[in-house]
This record gives C-alpha cells, structure tokens and sequence, in this order.
C-alpha cells in the first residue's frame, strides 16, 4: 500500500523535486516507510510512499524504473495474482529483482501495455511512465478501490491518491468551486465519481484509464465494466451456492498474502464475519479481530461480535466511543477528510483502524457484500416490489438525510434531482431488470463512496485494509446469480448465498446488521450541539447555491427539541463548513512538511 502523486508537463515545466517532495510528504501517513520522487528532466514526475506489505526489501521501493531508465511506474496498491502473471513473465525472458507485485506491474505494462489492466486482479492506482513514445498512463482499479485524482491544465496534467495534493499544486491555488459537485453533496453526502469540489479537478471512475503523451491529447476510457446478464442465463440454486462459496474461500485466500501481520475488522453482522472466519481457517496462527463498542446504545454490537470472535477463535479487541470521546474524535475525522464525504461511519472506521494498526499491517473487511449480493434490503425491497417507484428520484430519497421538501427549504435554488442527470434512472418496468439496475447503480455510485471513505480512515493510522467481496472471481460469480436466490421477501433478508456460508462457522445468526456506525441523532443534541449550531452559523450562500439559513436553523432546533431526527442532514452542513473553513481559502502546501 503507499500513495502516488506527480505530473506530466508537455513543455517541461514540472515543478521543481523540492515542491513535489513537499506533496509527496503530505501523503507520508499512506506509506510511511519511504518516501521518493522520480522525475524525467523537467517533462514528468512521479512521486510515491511506500507502506511495506509484499518485499519489504528497500529494493522494492518506488517509483520503480526498469534498468535501461526508459520506463517508471508508481502504484498505490496491491495485485493478488501477481505471481501467477509473474510466472508468464519469466517465461517471456524477464528476469526479476524482486518477490513482491512492484516489478511485476512494471514489466507487464512493459509488454502488454494497457492490455495489462485487465490480467489484474487486486487494488490499485498507477502512473505509468512509457519512454518508448514519452506517455503517461494512470489507471484505477476495477471496483475503485484505491483512488486517484487527477487536474488537468493547458500544459499537462497532474495526479495524486490525495486530494489536497491536487489544490497545492501552484496553477490549481484559485480554482473555482463545481456548483453542481457541492449541490450533489448536499443531496447524496458525497461526490461522485467524476466529479469533486472544484472545477478541472476529478476523480478517476472505478475501472478507468487515461493517457495523455507530448502532444496533449488526453485518452479517458474504461477498462473494466460491471458484468451483465443479458441472455437470462442465470446460475441458480446449488449451482450457485457451490460456485459463491468456492469463489469467496479463493479469494480470501489471495487476499491474506502478506509479509506483514494480518487481521480482520468484525462486526455483528454477515459480511466481516464470514471474512474473518475464512481467514481463521487458513491461517495456522490466531488471527486479531477487531470491532467498535457503542457504551449504551441501542446500535452496538461489540457483544455479538464478541461472540462470533469466541467461535472463530480470533484474539478478539473493542475499541469503545461514547460521549466522553465523541467530540474529540469527530474533530479527528474532520481534520482528516480532504474533501466533503458526510458518513457518520468514517469515526469508528477511524478508531477500529487505529486499534488495529497496533497489532498488524493489514486487515480485512466485509466491503463489497452488500453490493454484490443485495445486501441493502431495505430500499432495495420497496422498489423491487413496487411499494416505492422505480424512480430516480424515489431512490435517490432513500439515501438523502433530507427529505424532498427539507432540501427545497433549505436549498431554494436547488432542485431535488436534476432532470438528465445519469445514474439513479430506473427506465425499466420488470422487477428482475431493475434489480439488475439497482445493484449496478450502487455497485458504480454508492461503493466507491464507502470504499474512500474506508481508505482515508485507515491510510490515516497506515493500515491496508482489503475487500475480498470485490475480487474479480467474486463480482463474476455475483453477476450470475439471480436475485430471487439473494433476497428473501418473506423473512425480509438480503445476501442469502453469504448468510448461508456463514451458518457453517455461526450456525445462529443475528439478522439485522447495525454496522460500524454512531448514535449521530443523540451526539448532534449532545456532545457535538456547540459544533454544529457553529456550523450553522456560519452557513450561507456557498459555491453559488442559495442557502436558506433560517431553514437549516429550524432544523436544528426541531433536532435540539427532539421534534424531528435531522441529525444526519446536520452532519452534512458541519462537514461542508469545516471542510470549506481549511481548503477553500487557506494556502495547502504549508501543511507539507508540518502535516
């Protein structure tokens, strides 16, 4: 795992190594045990950290270059079947330095160029220098996993894993806030793909590459797409259950290679547990677990969790917050988010994180269930019983913590959904199809919010965290299965094909999940009430978008009363403010060194 940063300058006016080792240096918490930077004169840059987790030798490091100079990658990541591509590779004539996945990256991309991508099965973000026709290629993973941002300017571009490296760079200083991302903000709590706060910055889609060569033409096009059953040749019953549980034990598996120690998140629910217990059972040590304690509260289950970890036989750890620490560590979760991303989740996936760093390198995580498996039974289940419509607004309503007619309150210049907007637009009427549209919409939209905001919180305390529901051979298998054998109406559950896995190891089950998630309605009247009404404050007309302070107040005191449960919606507000009170207006890079 590390992070990468850097540019490519068609004229050769990069910024100088000193400049870029400054931003190289803002990202030192991704990869704490090297830092470097790599530059081909003055026409591209490549900068990366490095956190050790495959050959941990200082040969490994990175930027790596090949021995003849022509050719240099930077990656953010790892790739789970390297030693399979590897072996091909040496059957080709290539000799390696090295045993981790670095070198292999590097010489694929050498011979097979973007072709390389899809041979890939793992997480990752690259910068791919090509001296063969002076190019540049940057590339994302098949789910987004791992991001990347890229800035491009008359004269090149510029990447980096973190966002506030892409406003330090000199030419992005004043750049112009994206109306139209904060108003998605404002509906969603987070940004898509694509898009991002300030105009000409984005980030790269999940499954995307791009290159960009001396003449400036720039080449964006997807790589990988999420497979789709058009023939209604599904896999069901048996069948399917033997090839899920099959794919899912590989794939954990792949995903526990490691030089470095390794644990697993867990939960009271279906997704880590099942993670967890596939890891127990191959591997010959005791595995750490690691989970969130809620001290009276009605969302915790560090007890549930606790007993699956006496099952699994895990050395099993809680981390508790409350509302002694819950100021603090919001604070902490502020300070750390680079860009607006309003889930409350993102505090106990920081502290989890933080208890685990302290006894391994690497943890895995349940990411990925509920999206390839209809995990999200809910608002999944009322469209595709026809109880809500199959509307883009309707569903877009069940993720917003403001209600349609809060957000045109609050929000008078806004609409609630802007009409030709893609994603959320459900065109079709048969319930098998949009279920399909469903898990495709959340699969493109949805998990790459989730998964960044899993790598801001433990790249902040240089843990790897790893998804094995997101490996290639999972989502191909998921693709097949029809959900008729995912979801249970009657008994109102999701993710049969896990829960079915998991009854081998925890043969009783809690049925609903709470997850990694906090109290937000009682801190927002609590610990956090002198936060957010600063916030609220303070709010106005911002980004170009007509705030209407007078209604974002009664929401606030309709909370305070207990009239109304408009935590989350408040949450949204604090994020955006305190967000934009550090990176709007305040210079970046004098955070570099001193971050």
């Amino acid at each position: 795992m590390c992070g990468i940063a850097g540019e490519f300058h068609i004229e050769g006016g990069a910024q100088s190594s000193i400049f870029w080792g400054d931003v190289v240096s803002m990202m030192r918490r991704r990869g704490p045990d090297c830092q470097n930077v790599w530059r081909k004169g003055d026409s591209c840059v490549l900068g990366s950290t490095r956190l050790s987790i495959l050959d941990v030798d200082e040969r490994a490091s990175m930027p790596m270059v090949s021995s003849d100079g022509k050719f240099a990658l930077s990656l953010n990541g790892e790739i789970y079947n390297f030693r399979e591509i590897r072996r091909e590779l040496e059957s080709m004539g290539y000799v390696f330095k090295t045993s981790g996945d670095t070198e292999v990256v590097l010489y694929a991309l050498m011979e097979w160029g973007v072709g390389a991508l899809d041979r890939f099965n793992g997480m990752f973000a690259l910068a791919f220098y090509d001296g063969r026709d002076d190019s540049l290629l940057l590339a994302r993973d098949h789910a987004g996993i791992k991001p990347l941002y890229f800035y491009r300017h008359s004269k090149g571009i510029v990447f980096a894993s973190q966002y506030d490296q892409i406003l330090a760079y000199p030419d992005n200083a004043q750049r112009e806030l994206d109306r139209d991302a904060i108003s998605m903000y404002l509906r969603l709590g987070y940004i898509p793909s694509g898009m991002s706060p300030h105009k000409g910055v984005e980030m790269l889609p999940p499954g995307c590459r791009l290159r960009i060569d001396k003449s400036n033409v720039v080449h964006q096009e997807r790589w990988f797409s999420f497979p789709e059953q058009h023939d209604g040749t599904w896999v069901r019953g048996d069948e399917a259950q033997e090839l899920v549980t099959e794919a899912v034990e590989r794939a954990v598996r792949r995903h526990m290679v490691s030089d470095v120690p390794v644990g697993c998140f867990l939960s009271g629910g279906v997704d880590s547990p099942l993670i967890a217990a596939c890891v127990a059972e191959n591997s010959s040590t005791t595995i750490p677990s690691f989970t969130i304690g809620l001290e009276g509260v009605d969302l915790d289950e560090s007890e549930v969790a606790q007993r699956y970890a006496d099952a699994l036989g895990l050395d099993h750890e809680t981390a508790w917050l409350n509302l002694d620490n819950a100021a603090d560590l919001t604070v902490e979760a502020l300070d750390m988010l680079t860009e607006p991303m309003a889930d409350e989740g993102i505090i106990p996936t920081l502290l989890v994180s933080k208890i685990a760093k302290k006894k391994v390198t690497v943890a895995l995580s349940g990411e990925g269930g509920d999206e390839m498996f209809w995990g999200y039974y809910p608002r999944q289940s009322r469209i595709m019983r026809g109880v809500m419509p199959a509307t883009g607004e309707a569903y877009l309503e069940s993720f917003s913590e403001f209600t349609k007619t809060q957000f045109g309150r609050c929000f008078p210049s806004e609409v609630f959904w802007p009409q030709g907007l893609g994603g959320y637009s459900f065109s079709e009427t048969d319930p098998e199809k949009i279920a399909f549209e469903i898990r495709k919409t959340e699969y493109e939209w949805y998990l790459p919010f989730i998964l960044l905001k899993t790598d801001r919180a433990s790249m902040h305390h240089s843990l790897e965290v790893r998804v094995p529901f997101l490996d290639r051979e999972v989502i191909s298998v998921a693709s097949k299965l029809h959900p008729d054998d995912c979801m249970d109406f009657d008994a109102q559950l999701g993710k049969l094909p896990l829960r079915k896995m998991l009854s081998k190891y925890l043969p009783k089950q809690e049925k609903i999940k709470k997850g990694f998630t906090i109290p937000i309605d009682e801190w927002v009247r609590g610990p956090l009430y002198e936060m957010v009404e600063q916030s609220v404050r303070r709010l106005s007309g911002f980004g170009g978008i007509e705030v209407d302070e007078r209604a974002i107040q009664d929401l606030l005191q309709k909370h305070k009363s207990g009239e109304e449960n408009n935590g989350m919606a408040l949450w949204k507000v604090v994020v955006l403010d305190y967000w934009a009170n550090k990176y709007v207006s305040s210079p970046i890079i004098k955070d570099a060194r001193a971050g």
